[in-house]
């Protein structure tokens, strides 16, 4: 394994197989999410700034893959529905029968403590989507907040996508697919 440092998002190429895994040993990121390298493609992905370890091998490209273009027609947030202050939040695992609940008065944001070795990715989709509800009443909205945040921070498509299929309930349905949706026609 070789380390991997990154201080801001960054655009990768590559046409072989690899694994990129955080800095607590958990899987980040794969040629596997998707099924370019198998189908004999190259891919281009991008990672967000941190500190990685991986195998395999790729060219660092000289920016960052762009979906803003693709996304001004499927992501046109409305205006505001509120506007809560946003806070530093204190980030804490505790057993939670909600998965996730943010607290807008105390500046903290509980984790069920089973998110602790899940992969950033799905933590992070979480997170800004705790986050949209400063700015938005409804799930779909901040549903598209955390989809466009994410994109805006390095994560990749196959990444959300596997977050919204492994972190909404079944009940959730409408909501996978408007993600789904949202992230057609765009390929990293």
């Amino acid at each position: 394994m070789r380390d991997l440092i990154l201080e801001k998002k960054t655009g990768f190429l590559t046409s072989v197989p690899f694994e990129i895994y955080d800095s607590r040993g958990i899987l980040f990121y794969s040629s596997d999410f998707t099924q370019h390298i198998d189908r004999g493609f190259t891919l281009k992905f991008n990672m967000p700034s941190g500190k990685y370890k991986y195998n395999g091998s790729f060219v660092k490209l000289d920016k960052p893959l762009d979906f803003s273009s693709l996304l001004i027609n499927k992501i046109s947030l409305p205006p505001k529905q509120r506007d809560y202050n946003l806070k530093n939040y204190k980030i804490v695992f505790r057993p939670n029968k909600n998965k996730c609940s943010i607290f807008y008065n105390s500046g903290l944001i509980i984790f069920d403590t089973s998110f602790k070795r899940e992969p950033l990715y799905k933590n992070f989709a979480i997170y800004y989507h705790e986050i949209g509800h400063h700015f938005y009443k409804t799930e779909k909205y901040a549903d598209w907040f955390a989809t466009k945040k994410m994109l805006d921070q390095g994560f990749n498509v196959s990444q959300i996508k596997l977050t919204a299929l492994t972190s909404l309930s079944e009940k959730s349905i409408d909501r996978k697919e408007a993600i789904f949706d949202m992230l057609t026609n765009i390929d990293e």
